[in-house]
């Protein structure tokens, strides 16, 4: 099932009417500048057991905040107009940028896996298990063929366990890719695909994440 996007309209201040002014959308416009959050949700029909664990004391897994590569470490729409030639709309923004997004969006992701499996916030007193950290490799709207545009994601993850002689060691590590063809260029249609792309991402990375809980499970 997909998500659907949430969209807030603020009052136009001087500073959005100056970021306006700077950027350019291949967008169909309104009359106000407009601002998209991005929800996932899960398929209706989640797996049922445990692929770990479930005693009281389960591995516990943190996410620490992911980071992002340039040039999308800012909120505005990247898009992809050419082989060399790209947009950053400042007109059609997230709510924040796609690292804050994809971070918060994972840990309640994992939060509803897998029973045996818990998830902890970074700075808690509570040790995590094992740490994952991602990075936003890619996050925009592919318009070189305007009338098949998509939306594109890249996340790289890897995965590290602290419970090591030597400290933390990395046990895992990929890289994950999606494209969503989008039925048009309204931005809408834009949120929508970067959704899907991350319900799928969440969903290998899930799967991934559990295979290397079962592989090292944790002993007392």
């Amino acid at each position: 099932m997909k998500g659907h996007c949430r969209e807030f309209t603020p009052g136009i201040t001087l500073l959005m009417i100056c970021l306006m002014a700077s950027g350019c959308s291949i967008f169909p416009r309104t009359q106000e500048a407009r601002v998209f959050g991005v929800e996932v949700r899960r398929p209706a029909s989640p797996a049922t057991g445990s692929a770990v664990d479930s005693a009281a004391e389960g591995p516990i897994i943190e996410v620490a905040p992911f980071s992002v590569s340039h040039p999308f470490h800012n909120s505005a729409f990247h898009v992809r107009v050419s082989e060399s030639e790209w947009k950053e709309d400042y007109y059609n923004r997230l709510t924040t940028t796609p690292d804050v997004v994809a971070t918060q969006l994972l840990r309640a992701w994992l939060q509803d896996s897998d029973p045996g499996m818990k998830v902890s916030l970074p700075m808690t007193e509570v040790r995590p298990d094992f740490i994952v950290h991602g990075n936003i490799e890619e996050f925009y709207v592919d318009a070189r063929m305007r009338e098949s545009p998509s939306a594109v994601i890249r996340i790289d993850l890897q995965i590290s366990s602290t419970g090591g002689p030597d400290g933390s060691q990395v046990v895992w590590n990929r890289s994950y890719q999606h494209r969503s063809t989008l039925p048009d260029l309204f931005p809408e249609s834009v949120v929508n695909g970067w959704q899907a792309c991350l319900e799928k991402a969440f969903a290998s990375m899930e799967a991934d994440l559990l295979r290397v809980l079962a592989l090292n499970q944790i002993t007392e």
